[in-house]
Order: C-alpha cells, then sequence, then structure tokens
C-alpha cells in the first residue's frame, strides 16, 4: 500500500510470487516471500535494485533517494537489504492478514 499511497503516476502492478502472471514469466527464480522482486521491461530486479528501481516510480523525495542509494556498491546495498527484511516484523509489526486493496485500487492486482 505504500507504493501505491506514493505512486508518482499509477503505472505499477502487483503479483505475487506464487500467482499465475509471475509463473507465466518464466523466470525461474527461487525467491522467497521475504524477497522483493520488480519486473521491468524484460528485467528482473530482486532486493535492493528492485527497491531503487521502484522508487523511481513514487514522488519527490523518495525518487530522489532512489538515484542516491545507486551510488552504493550492490553488496552493501544488499547487506542492508537482508538487516532490514530481517528484523521488519520486529520494527513495524505483523499482520495476521493481507490487507485489501481499496476498491480502486483492485485492478492493479494481478493474479
Amino acid at each position: 500500500m505504500f507504493i501505491l499511497r506514493h505512486e508518482q503516476a499509477p503505472v505499477l502492478f502487483f503479483a505475487p510470487l506464487g500467482g499465475e502472471t509471475f509463473q507465466n514469466l518464466g523466470l525461474g527464480t527461487k525467491a522467497t516471500p521475504e524477497t522483493i522482486v520488480f519486473y521491468e521491461r524484460g528485467h528482473l530486479f530482486v532486493q535492493s535494485a528492485a527497491i531503487l528501481r521502484i522508487a523511481r516510480y513514487l514522488r519527490l523525495p523518495l525518487r530522489a533517494a532512489a538515484y542516491l542509494g545507486w551510488c552504493v556498491p550492490p553488496f552493501i546495498r544488499d547487506a542492508i537489504y537482508r538487516f532490514v527484511a530481517k528484523r521488519r516484523y520486529r520494527w513495524f509489526g505483523q499482520k495476521e492478514h493481507c490487507l485489501k486493496p481499496e476498491p480502486h485500487w483492485q485492478s492493479r492486482f494481478l493474479a
């Protein structure tokens, strides 16, 4: 929901890793549910690269932060990504159920 609320224009779509849409791409990734995956123009991005690519579609100042993020070497970015991913539920809490998208966002969620 964070992305939907901060997107510059409504152009991004979301699909579960185990869903039909993702499987039909035939990418064969072994991404886990904790891994963010971003597919753009035939390329698959994971972890910190996915975050930075997504941020390019967000409003300022988030978009500007993404451009700065590319200055950090990938091994450092990904280490930070894994550090936060491991602790995110402890820091931000965990929901028992996935949030249902608001009605005007339903079409942005693919199977």
